[in-house]
């Protein structure tokens, strides 16, 4: 028998019933009070219960289920259940008497990619640490060495990716027997086809009678029903309506463009909004190399993140967003999950994300811990249904955008490029100078004057390159917002994401992915062999008795001379 439970209440501080370590860690970091999924699911968490939930991103479900962990860790090391050795006792620690044998952990969680494998260890580490427990996190692009060696020095909790676990287990390195608590982050993903195999044959490691918890954004329903399989009794959470991205204040917006016309639509509305930072999300690897380029080539800072770069890359270019080094990071969906950047203003969709999963998770990188933020998404025809599911599976209702034109744009900037002008020449002109300057400015008519200003403040003004935007913007709406058609909840098949491209999208020809139509036939592929014979009409066809027969005797498979 299961149980759900709804928020309906506003949250109840449990945090006074903490241990005081956490406590103190806790308001340090100012979070003061709990939230709704970290209410609801400390009680079960602590009383033995598996656990199925389900809140909005930025809704604190790494530390809602990390102090689960934590408590529930900290009875079964005093009780004496794990399977453990003696190590040195910690002052004032919960875990005085025991740590797993080398080799062996007591908490194991999974996470869908290294990203958020480091996301998740960052927020559990203090709170183990606090209690004399360690946390190590196994990902792919890291030592085996270091890997292998801390276990051996003995780990209480392992967060990591289902590649490097199983290759660890497999090895001998980590012994998953000693798992008492397990726990899958993101389990719609998880429990994706892409991860299911591995995760069968890590979970068939575990003892049978471990504490299970799941945690995600959303949960489709066969993904749900799946996961009650893999759970006892699981206690059930929905802190957030599952057909909602989330509670958060995101401000939602998507701007209608044709094909081709992606790159000039995003330029013009950053150049329009100015963002602080921005994340911005392409479908393949190859595209977001082609955006981060351009940027760059506008003396914009960005870099890009993506599968292709090594780990060591990878952490370099988050904490240089993170510490605003880097203005806007162009990435893949390797970024959609885990990555928590506090006071992310905005997130880009350079073209409609996959489905309402994708575009859940990635609008949630903004609008954190109660903090507002803005979301937009260019959309172009070929994409227009798709993005209209995505709107009736989230019951978002965005707000239209016409991107700026360049007129906009220029009037916007033009007090901002004067002002900088002007801010840049005071006390730069020398002693020395000034009265060869007085002299040689004499010489002006206040009409060459004027006629001089106005060239400067074009120049600068010709920096931002603004584009002519009539080819690109459509003659009639793309996205039909009040569509009664039937839910489809189909989902776009992306093209690779390691292939070569043929084209670059700076083009006008539209970007690669299939057809313009979602619902067309792919053309017949053109035949490779040179010279081959043209293919004979097929035979006409005649009806004889009910039948339909062809006219002529069959010849066999047609084949190639």
């Amino acid at each position: 028998m299961t149980t759900e439970i709804v928020q309906e209440t506003p949250p109840v501080n449990f945090f006074s019933t903490l241990p005081m370590g956490i406590q103190k860690h806790l308001e340090k970091l100012g979070i003061l009070e709990p939230t709704a999924i970290q209410t609801m699911s400390i009680e079960p968490a602590r009383a033995g219960r598996d656990l199925l939930a389900q809140s909005h991103t930025g809704s604190g479900k790494t530390l809602a289920f990390g102090l689960g962990l934590a408590l529930r860790l900290q009875e079964l090391k005093k009780s004496g259940a794990s399977d453990a050795k003696p190590v040195a006792e910690v002052s004032n620690s919960p875990f005085p008497k025991s740590r797993p044998k080398p080799g062996g952990v007591l908490g194991l969680v999974m996470t869908p990619t290294r990203e958020l494998a480091a996301q998740v260890a960052k927020v559990l580490e203090p709170l183990l640490a606090l209690q004399g427990g360690r946390v190590l996190a196994i990902t792919g692009g890291e030592s085996y060495v270091f890997q292998k060696k801390s276990l051996q020095q003995g780990v209480d909790v392992v967060v990591g990716t289902p590649g490097r676990v199983s290759d660890l287990a497999r090895q001998g390195a980590l012994d998953l027997k000693t798992v008492k608590l397990y726990v899958l982050d993101e389990v719609d993903q998880m429990l994706d086809i892409g991860f299911a195999e591995t995760l069968k044959e890590i979970r068939s490691q575990i003892d049978d009678n471990a504490q299970s918890f799941f945690f995600s954004a959303t949960l489709s329903k066969p993904i749900r029903e799946l996961a009650k399989k893999l759970l006892k009794d699981p206690f059930e959470i929905q802190a957030a309506a599952s057909s909602g991205p989330s509670a958060a204040p995101i401000e939602h917006r998507y701007i209608e463009v044709l094909g081709g016309g992606e790159w000039k639509a995003l330029i013009h509305c950053l150049l329009d909004q100015d963002p602080e930072q921005a994340l911005i999300f392409c479908r393949t690897r190859a595209e977001c190399a082609e955006v981060t380029e351009g940027l760059q080539k506008r003396n914009i800072s960005a870099a890009a993140l993506h599968g292709d770069l090594s780990q060591d890359e990878r952490n370099k270019t988050m904490n240089r967003f993170r510490t605003k080094s880097v203005r806007f990071l162009v990435a893949t969906n390797v970024a959609a999950r885990g990555l928590d950047v506090q006071g992310l203003p905005l997130v880009v969709n350079f073209n409609c994300p996959e489905d309402a999963e994708s575009y859940t998770h990635r609008s949630g990188r903004t609008g954190r811990a109660g903090a507002t933020g803005m979301a937009w998404t260019i959309v172009t025809p070929r994409h227009a249904r798709l993005f209209e599911s995505i709107l009736r599976q989230t019951k978002i209702k965005p707000e239209k955008w016409e991107v700026p034109h360049a007129g906009v744009i220029l009037k916007k900037h033009v007090m901002t490029v004067v002002d900088s002008i002007t801010a840049s020449t005071k006390g730069e002109v020398d002693e020395r100078f000034d009265k060869v300057l007085s002299k040689a400015l004499d010489k002006l008519t206040d009409e060459e004057k004027n006629k001089t200003l106005r060239t400067l403040l074009s120049r600068q003004l010709k920096k931002l390159e603004t584009y002519d935007l009539e080819a690109i913007i459509p003659t009639r709406p793309v996205v039909r917002l009040d569509s009664q058609a039937p839910d489809r909840n189909f989902k776009f098949e992306a093209p690779r994401s390691d292939g070569p491209r043929k084209r670059s999208f700076f083009g006008a020809a539209p970007s690669r992915g299939g057809p313009r139509n979602d619902f067309a036939a792919a053309p017949r592929p053109v035949s490779k062999i040179k010279d081959a014979a043209p293919r004979k009409p097929a035979a006409p066809f005649a009806k004889s008795k009910g039948k339909v027969i062809p006219s002529g005797k069959s010849t066999g498979p047609r084949t190639h001379p």
